[in-house]
């Protein structure tokens, strides 16, 4: 999957080849009516087109009204990023943009809107428990539940320094906080983005496990098998 920015190029591209779009319904779709694949990834839905992948929204706005200014960014005013209908698309500033994502749109973490409803997306123990619901409250309830109550480590301070870093990313003031201790004798250093959850960090590292001499027998013959293959015959 490659993703590719909207350009005037695709447009034109895509008008060559028959694809139009239904302000009304918010569709894209070939000249025989057949939608065009989309995806969700990254908080956005992608619709391909010859093997490329482009945003189904700032898609539909480009071909209503044209691409949006420099500096601009279309979204979903209600925040559901599936509804790619005209009248509920606008082109704002970046800056205002970032202040609302989809995501954020609910006020809460791990809950978006997805088509009219709730839906509720957690990632545990390296799975994803997404369910969606009519209620708002539902969806929070679920995530609250996946995700459990993290108990807030009451000992002594494990951290010997907290330092502040000012840097500039994306054209822009950025500050995070480095900090540092000796663990075991190593220096371990990670950085936070605020200063309470540096000052609250707890460097652990995973105990080693001696290896066995069935482990040892495997090694051997590994490293015998590769000696004898590197030598000259």
């Amino acid at each position: 999957m490659v993703k590719r920015p909207v350009q005037q190029a695709t447009i034109d591209f895509c008008m060559e080849q028959g694809i139009t779009y239904d302000p009304g319904v918010g569709m894209l779709a070939h000249d025989t009516g057949t939608p065009l694949t989309s995806w969700e990834s990254g908080g956005a839905v992608w619709v391909n087109h010859h093997l490329d992948w482009y945003p189904a929204h700032v898609l539909a706005w480009a071909f209503a009204n044209g691409l949006p200014p420099e500096g601009h960014t279309v979204r979903q005013i209600d925040g559901d990023i599936w509804n790619h209908r005209l009248a509920n698309l606008e082109c704002v500033p970046d800056a205002v943009a970032s202040s609302r994502s989809a995501r954020s749109a609910t006020g809460y973490r791990n809950v978006s809107i997805i088509n009219g409803m709730f839906r509720a997306k957690v990632k545990k123990a390296g799975r994803y428990h997404i369910r969606d619901f009519n209620q708002l409250q539902d969806a929070v309830a679920y995530v609250n539940e996946i995700k459990g109550v993290r108990k807030q480590f009451a000992g002594k301070a494990v951290v010997e320094g907290v330092t502040r870093v000012d840097t500039v990313r994306c054209g822009k003031p950025y500050t995070y906080w480095r900090a540092c201790r000796m663990y075991h004798g190593h220096p371990r250093r990670n950085t936070f983005s605020t200063k309470e959850k540096a000052e609250a960090w707890r460097p652990t590292t995973k105990k080693s496990e001696p290896l066995t001499a069935e482990d040892i027998a495997i090694l051997d013959q590994l490293f015998r098998r590769q000696s004898q293959q590197s030598s000259p015959t």
